[in-house]
């Protein structure tokens, strides 16, 4: 059974845990391969990254044993090209009432910080959920300061964009984009074979995060 927004009653189904809070996004209620990303509860909303949200349609989430169908035209979005390197890739969806341990934090984010990413990921045709932890890189290439870089313990892949980077139940940002053409040096080209292989293979883990504090931007009102 479908409910939609107005039919939910979201202190029943909110979330307990950090896990239960991180939740999948499908194009279709009843059928799992329409999964097209994760996103996460804050308190009265739900986020998620803004390419996520590439079909003007509605979408679903589910939550406890009830799926919920989230209104395209409902969604507060920030999203510009994703082929814009410092585009703001994040879409916000108000749900009055709704409680969670996650929360947007005010802190940032230094090198070296230890984090956790907790997304969903379809491996071997099964959807399932992943947490694994990271380390905050330092990278100077981006004049743009609403995202930072991250390297994962385990490879995450392109379904968990819209997951929370969190410590202690602060969430520091949402994943944005994973190894993609920014992320590739100019001079790839002129590599050896050899070299190119070794330098895909240490970018394969990294990811690039919208920050919390650009984040609370798009809230109809400040995060709490």
């Amino acid at each position: 059974m479908v409910g939609t927004p107005s039919q939910i009653n979201w202190e029943r189904f909110s979330p307990r845990d950090i896990e239960a809070a991180v939740v999948p996004v499908f194009m279709n209620a009843e059928n799992e391969r329409s999964w097209v990303g994760s996103s996460f509860v804050i308190n009265d909303f739900l986020v998620t990254a803004g390419h996520v949200l590439t079909y003007n349609r509605d979408c679903y989430v589910v939550l406890g044993n009830e799926a919920v169908c989230l209104p395209h035209d409902q969604w507060v979005a920030g999203q510009v090209p994703i082929d814009d390197f410092t585009g703001f890739d994040v879409a916000i969806f108000p749900m009055k009432g709704i409680t969670s341990p996650l929360a947007l934090t005010t802190d940032d984010v230094t090198p070296h910080d230890e984090l956790t990413i907790t997304g969903w990921q379809r491996p071997r045709h099964q959807l399932l959920q992943v947490t694994t932890s990271c380390l905050v890189l330092r990278d100077n290439s981006l004049e743009d300061e609403a995202y930072f870089r991250i390297a994962t313990t385990d490879r995450i892949t392109h379904g968990a964009s819209g997951c929370p980077i969190y410590r202690d139940g602060k969430v520091y940002g949402l994943l944005a984009m994973g190894r993609d053409k920014f992320e590739m040096p100019p001079n790839l080209g002129y590599l050896t074979p050899n070299e190119a292989r070794m330098r895909q293979s240490m970018e394969l883990n990294t990811c690039w995060v919208f920050r919390a504090t650009h984040i609370a931007r798009f809230l109809p009102h400040p995060a709490t």
